[in-house]
């Protein structure tokens, strides 16, 4: 064998070489590829998550404020019953918890929306459980009464009906839910109705 044969024999070395090289770089490209792939996918993934989560909230929270709409205006007629009205604030102050549960996922409008919504069925909520222990000290401290003239008797009747605070509050919840949320034309005649009752007579809570 000639010299003029080995540069073809080192060509061939370092060809060899550069082969070996270049097979351990092409493994490191796509494990970098694959784990962007990955990365990508949990975060469109996480997205997906949270605008379904924000979904779900978003349907709670116009359930609630539906079922508050009604409770308030079962709240300002002459024939409300308290203790049906105090159960359904119960399941309408557990629709609004559920609608915030992990807040910090929510959108910054729909959580300040279901606080503020939340707040005014708490208020309802509160205002209601006192109204039924004045009604309930009013009956016992009735039964205990032997004898009554027509004026006392007048004003027993009236003692349960709202005073001139209590209506005031009870508008101002109103108000308060309009402000956060649509009305529409029924509620707002509900309450028309309700002013123009205040004005002609008392009302029971």
């Amino acid at each position: 064998m000639s010299a003029m044969d080995n540069p073809p024999i080192g060509r061939n070395i370092r060809n060899a070489r550069d082969n070996a090289h270049g097979g351990g770089v092409r493994p490191r490209a796509s494990l970098a590829v694959r784990i962007t792939l990955v990365v990508l996918a949990v975060v469109a993934l996480c997205m997906a998550a949270v605008t379904g989560w924000n979904l779900l909230a978003a349907t709670r929270f116009n359930q609630a404020t539906a079922a508050l709409n009604l409770n308030l205006a079962s709240a300002s007629k002459e024939d409300a019953d308290l203790d049906a009205l105090s159960a359904a604030q119960q399941q309408t102050d557990a629709q609004f918890q559920n609608a915030g549960t992990f807040g910090f996922l929510l959108l910054p409008q729909l959580r300040q929306s279901i606080e503020t919504n939340a707040e005014v069925s708490r208020q309802l909520s509160e205002r209601t459980r006192q109204q039924i222990v004045e009604q309930k000290g009013l009956a016992q401290s009735n039964g205990e009464q032997t004898t009554s003239d027509n004026g006392e008797n007048a004003d027993a009747k009236s003692g349960g009906a709202l005073s001139d605070e209590q209506k005031k509050q009870v508008e101002d919840l109103l108000k308060a839910n309009q402000q956060s949320t649509p009305s529409d034309s029924t509620e707002q005649n509900d309450e028309n109705n309700s002013d123009t009752k205040n004005n002609q007579t008392s009302k029971p809570w």
